[in-house]
């Protein structure tokens, strides 16, 4: 492991300077062995909306146009037939938006922009995802993302299993560290600030300009 990364480590995670010594009060976010450290390069950033069973035009349209797989609209129009009362929670997901022409957009609802209701999947090489964010593209959305850009140094989503330490994130001045369970060990993103940053707001503005029918 490159010296300096094996030095932020001891910071971040309480690691001593040796090999895989830790220290004799470690962090609560402690690792236990050598990770594999993954240089990241590229971001990935996805943009989906939902859209509901019972629009059958809409659904069928999305299946033409090449959105949606055919399969997946039948397995949702059977579980509607057998089950509408559950038809507010059964939708079909993960429609790609930007598969979607823009004037199918306009069929979700107007002004798509300011009320389209988007999921947004943030992640490295399509590796499991960093964050996610949902909301509306020309607002709240924007505000979260960049909120989020913005974040100060610390940890973030840190989850547990049994008492261990299972997964997270952490944000220093220059990169994001992304920490991801690979059993048995455990994968580590380095992630600079720069890249994430840039290339999260250009799909941005690249998804703005496919919602409203433009060229970017």
């Amino acid at each position: 492991m490159p010296p300096k990364f094996h030095e932020l480590l001891a910071g971040v995670l309480g690691w001593t300077k040796g090999e895989n010594e830790v220290n004799s009060e470690p962090s609560e976010h402690l690792l236990h062995g050598q990770p594999s450290v993954l240089s990241i390069d590229r971001i990935d950033v996805e943009f989906e909306v939902w859209v509901q069973v019972e629009r059958h035009a809409l659904t069928l349209a999305l299946v033409e146009c090449g959105a949606l797989e055919k399969s997946t609209r039948d397995q949702n129009e059977q579980k509607f037939m057998e089950s509408p009362e559950w038809a507010d929670s059964s939708r079909i997901i993960d429609v790609p938006l930007l598969k979607i022409p823009p004037k199918l957009i306009e069929e979700i609802t107007e002004n798509p922009l300011e009320n389209l209701e988007v999921h947004m999947r943030i992640g490295a090489r399509h590796f499991m995802g960093i964050e996610y964010f949902s909301g509306k593209l020309d607002g709240e959305l924007e505000r979260e993302v960049g909120n989020w850009l913005d974040s100060p140094t610390g940890w973030h989503r840190v989850a547990q299993e049994r008492g261990d330490f299972a997964s997270g994130y952490f944000f220093t001045e220059d990169v994001l560290l992304n920490f991801k369970p690979d059993l048995p060990k455990m994968t580590i993103e380095i992630i600079p600030r720069e890249l994430l940053r840039r290339e999260v707001l250009r799909q941005m503005v690249k998804m703005k300009a496919h919602v409203a029918g433009q060229t970017c």
